[in-house]
């Protein structure tokens, strides 16, 4: 996704802070941001079952560390 500033005939130093069209894809970037986060968080396996995996492979000889 490329930023509204890229060429720009508006751009100036500092403007990203009065700028409508940056300010609502800095907020469309921010829902992205939290929705990728939400499912990175989403997707890690507990430490609890991360104990208990890790425990079974000691058990088992197989766990190297």
């Amino acid at each position: 996704m490329i930023a509204p500033c890229m060429n720009c005939p508006d751009r100036e130093i500092g403007c990203h802070g009065h700028c409508e069209r940056y300010k609502e894809f800095r907020a469309g970037r921010e829902k992205e941001y939290a929705l990728r986060h939400e499912q990175y968080v989403l997707d890690i396996p507990s430490a609890d079952l991360e104990r208990k995996m890790r425990r079974k492979l000691l058990q088992k000889g197989r766990y190297n560390r």
